[in-house]
């Protein structure tokens, strides 16, 4: 392959990528035309692996269609963090991270449902943004509080990211084992996103007036009874 083909596929391989992440092509339709392109460069050399293992990467993400709420925000979220604006928290994010390329990060998460996300979406996205890496530690709930707290005592450093109930916040901030966000925030982040948070979600993380986490979802408890 030429220097001029190498660059016509690279250039119709990311419009491919970038009308799949906007939602106006199938799954099913990306990785056909996928296959069809890499199939007619059999032996393209490094640039075909790169290329493919960025192609491949970007077809794990589950997006929502397009047209539904979830399909806007996730369109919306993408472009914030790609195209700005710039003073966003979205975007600064993803630009500072970027000089951390190769970094894997070890978070915790609940097993099961929960652990999808970081699994199958956030984390694949981040790593696509910024070239960070996530694994993914799956444990039960009681064991969220219990082995981040030994493996602070332990001093080990396996765990950088902590998935944890806010009922846990005060004990494990006054024992060390998370630290504030405050500094964080202040550089990285725009004060006025935070207005977007329900006030609920701005309290609970909130311990000796700083800030220790965010939410990752907040739940919903319905009760139904019988009057009778």
């Amino acid at each position: 392959m030429n220097d001029h083909e190498k660059r016509d596929f690279q250039a119709g391989l990311e419009a491919e990528v970038d009308a799949f992440m906007r939602g106006e092509t199938t799954r099913r339709t990306f990785i056909t035309r996928f296959g069809q392109m890499t199939g007619m460069l059999a032996a393209s050399g490094p640039i075909l692996a790169m290329m493919t293992d960025w192609a491949l990467a970007q077809q794990k993400l589950e997006l929502a269609d397009a047209a539904s709420p979830l399909g806007q925000a996730q369109a919306a979220a993408m472009k914030a963090s790609m195209e700005g604006p710039a003073d966003g928290s979205a975007f600064r994010a993803v630009e500072a991270a970027k000089a951390h390329s190769g970094v894997t990060l070890n978070m915790t998460y609940e097993a099961g449902l929960q652990a999808l996300d970081p699994r199958n979406f956030s984390g694949p996205m981040w790593e696509q943004l910024t070239g960070m890496k996530s694994n993914v530690v799956e444990l039960s709930n009681p064991d969220q509080y219990s082995k981040a707290v030994a493996e602070h005592i332990a001093g080990s450093g396996a765990y950088d990211v902590l998935d944890i109930s806010p009922a846990w916040t005060p004990s494990l901030a006054d024992g060390g084992v998370i630290a504030p966000l405050d500094d964080y925030i202040a550089k990285y982040m725009n004060p006025a996103d935070l207005e977007d948070y329900h006030p609920l979600y701005k309290a609970l993380p909130t311990y000796k007036g700083k800030i220790w986490g965010f939410f990752d979802d907040g739940d919903m408890f319905a009760l139904y009874y019988r009057k009778d």
